[in-house]
């Protein structure tokens, strides 16, 4: 069949229209998970989905004992991990190190997570899960946060320099930190970007 000009030129438009597609990571060790979040952080995707295997653990011992780290100044992309269940996908810190950390510096670059448990984490600034979105939305939803130690927050700190935060369904447990044991939000929060909490069950979080 003969292709004429206008045809050809309409294909172009059409694979031209076509939206590009989320990467999608399904990390089974330590090590596969950092080499997604290294990806991720700079392959410029509109959104990177990383799910968690159930009954998997994740250890910072088996990533040379250094947190998981996303580290993106140059996407807008959407960060999405998502677990099987509390309990069943786990982050751990295995007591050596922080367990994830995961920042965004450009406009709309979101972060989400979710049904992950985050466990065990060891350090001096953030020990369990650290996000940090200077111009994106974060949502962190169904999660549990558990027996995590800092010299500054134990749990968790979560912060959106000028977007919507949405913490729920979280169990935030047993964690402890000098300034902050269980969870620290910090958000310029406004009418059109607000902060949301609710449902989430905050218990036996201690300052030491």
């Amino acid at each position: 069949m003969k292709m004429t000009l206008k045809s050809f030129f309409s294909c172009l438009l059409l694979f031209a229209s076509i939206p590009a597609m989320a990467a999608t990571f399904a990390p089974t060790t330590a090590a596969e998970l950092q080499d997604a979040l290294t990806a991720a952080q700079s392959n410029g995707d509109p959104e990177n989905i990383i799910n968690l295997q159930a009954n998997t653990t994740y250890s910072t011992a088996d990533n040379n004992n250094f947190p998981f780290i996303y580290n993106s100044t140059n996407t807008t992309s959407l960060l999405t991990i998502t677990g099987a269940g509390q309990g069943s996908s786990i982050l751990d810190g295995a007591g050596v190190s922080s367990v994830i950390l995961l920042i965004t510096r450009a406009n709309g670059a979101d972060v989400k997570v979710s049904q992950v448990t985050v466990q065990n984490g060891k350090s001096g600034a953030v020990a369990g899960l650290l996000i940090e979105a200077t111009h994106g939305k974060v949502i962190l939803e169904k999660s549990e946060i558990k027996n995590n130690d800092g010299l500054n927050a134990g749990g968790a700190n979560i912060s959106s320099g000028d977007r919507e935060i949405i913490i729920s369904d979280n169990i935030i447990a047993d964690n402890k930190g000098v300034t902050v044991s269980g969870i620290a939000i910090g958000s310029a929060a406004s009418a059109a970007f607000p902060i949301s909490i609710k449902g989430n069950r905050i218990q036996n979080n201690k300052n030491d």
